[in-house]
């Protein structure tokens, strides 16, 4: 089920099965702040449900009961049939393709960079007050937060910094840009600065890469001084 289309009843148990799990500060608690970003969570939870099953389940012909004894059978026929579809095909090949764009892989988790951005800059100034060289200094906090969401809890044998080494050719390429942008030889315009030009493909629309998946490039504090010359492509 698409979670646009989930009843507003069954969005309103879930927000209240959410709100019995945490404690919130009376004084400083926006119910509907809050309750918009967890239904937000709420549906990409179910999107990613979806696939998972789409893909370990409906694809291989298999049914998913002993390991999700939660779906009801009735539910699950009409879940594979509506994945079977030309047109539901058609759209996970299309999805499958565009992962496929996805290299570098965050470890953030569902609760997002917003959660670790206090973290990040707590040890950014930890690491000021020691002395220690920041190879990010003058980097502007997006392109900075979108590298320290790669940096994985567990290093492979013989990895310095990140798992990944396109992660490691991309952070080079970011601090080369930064040269570039020191020299004059770069100008960052619109939705195209630093970490763009570092990674090399364009920004998606409705996320922002290093901020939020669910913020538009014009709600960025960073790129406000270039909205002006922003061109719809």
């Amino acid at each position: 089920m698409d979670w646009r289309k989930v009843p507003e009843n069954l969005k309103d148990k879930v927000w209240s099965d959410v709100k019995k799990r945490f404690e919130d500060p009376r004084d400083q608690f926006n119910e509907d702040l809050c309750k918009g970003h967890a239904m937000v969570i709420a549906g990409k939870a179910l999107r990613s449900l979806r696939s998972k099953l789409n893909e370990n389940y409906v694809q291989k012909g298999k049914t998913p009961f002993e390991d999700c004894s939660f779906i009801k059978h009735h539910v699950w026929q009409e879940f594979v049939e509506k994945m079977s579809t030309k047109e539901a095909k058609a759209k996970s090949e299309k999805f499958t393709d565009l992962a496929k764009w996805n290299t570098l892989h965050h470890h953030v988790g569902m609760i997002g960079y917003a959660a670790k951005r206090p973290k990040w800059r707590q040890e950014e100034r930890e690491a000021a007050e020691v002395g220690l060289d920041n190879p990010f200094e003058g980097v502007d906090e997006r392109a900075r937060d979108f590298f320290y969401a790669r940096r994985p809890k567990k290093l492979k044998e013989g990895r310095n910094k990140y798992n990944e080494p396109k992660t490691e050719e991309a952070e080079k390429a970011l601090l080369v840009i930064k040269g570039a942008k020191e020299r004059g030889e770069f100008q960052p315009r619109g939705d195209h600065d630093k970490l763009t030009e570092a990674l090399g493909n364009l920004e998606h629309r409705g996320r922002v890469r290093g901020v939020s998946s669910r913020q538009s490039w014009k709600n960025v504090e960073s790129w406000q001084s270039n909205a002006a010359s922003y061109h719809t492509r």
